[in-house]
């Protein structure tokens, strides 16, 4: 669930009326791939065939959405389950919550928007008699959010946002510094590509990198750091194979492996 997302819009700003106008439908792919995550599958299998429609901005926007949320996922669980005071809704529309919730809090619509454009997506998703529950809850908690902070800040999953299998695992191993550790787990991810050394060498892949406006920075073996991440499509050669996107702590760890030819 854990997966990377690029870093929120300043908080209060606003799009456009045709990023608005777009939100219900991602909303509603985000909903069902969110509830299908919750469920145990994996985010990347569900993007691998997730809804195409709308073009590269409707897929940022389905990636942020996916991401942002399982990022939060304590978080948002907690939030609806504290403002859901006749018990819990069914697995999709509780997945839309979590998904507008966030968008709530990225800051990269207005308030107005996510609330309305979640109700829309009720109607997508065949929800209809969810729209009254779905519209109360994020304007509820939108009048309560001050005060509801403290409460869910009492529990771990919510605080920590990790699973709490995990949180107690941490605790046990770094006493000292678990809390810490929690927290490096939350951050963005740096955007680490390999550099395809069949096809590229490393300076000068670095440099075609610094041709197109993005500045690297090399991390040994075939490792190079940007400086920002950016969509795939702007790599020079991603679609030829000559670079991927891999951390460089899996990059170190082949080499560690000591492999000699003919091992399998």
């Amino acid at each position: 669930r854990r997966l990377a997302a690029r870093p929120p819009a300043a908080c209060g700003r606003a799009p456009g009326r045709k990023a608005g106008a777009a939100l219900a439908p991602a909303l509603r792919d985000a909903a069902r791939m969110v509830s299908r995550v919750a469920a145990g599958r994996s985010l990347a299998d569900e993007l691998g065939v997730g809804a195409e429609e709308g073009g590269p901005a409707a897929r940022a926007a389905l990636l942020d959405l996916t991401h942002g949320t399982l990022r939060r996922y304590g978080r948002v669980q907690a939030i609806v389950a504290a403002l859901s005071r006749r018990g819990q809704p069914d697995a999709l529309v509780q997945a839309l919550l979590w998904c507008a919730l966030y968008a709530l809090e990225s800051g990269r619509y207005a308030q107005y928007t996510v609330v309305d454009q979640a109700v829309r997506a009720c109607a997508l998703l065949e929800r209809w008699t969810a729209k009254g529950y779905v519209n109360g809850l994020l304007r509820t908690y939108l009048r309560e959010q001050t005060a509801l902070e403290a409460r869910i800040r009492a529990g771990d999953e919510a605080r920590y946002q990790h699973p709490q299998w995990w949180i107690d695992n941490v605790r046990a191993a770094y006493p000292g510094a678990w809390e810490d550790i929690l927290a490096a787990g939350n951050s963005h991810p740096p955007m680490t590509l390999r550099v395809n050394a069949r096809r590229s060498a490393l300076a000068s892949y670095a440099q075609r990198l610094a041709q197109a406006g993005m500045s690297a920075r090399a991390l040994g073996g075939e490792a190079l750091l940007l400086e920002r991440p950016v969509p795939v499509e702007r790599l020079p050669g991603f679609a030829e194979g000559e670079v991927s996107v891999q951390d460089a702590g899996a990059q170190r760890a082949a080499a560690l492996l000591e492999l000699s030819p003919g091992q399998r």
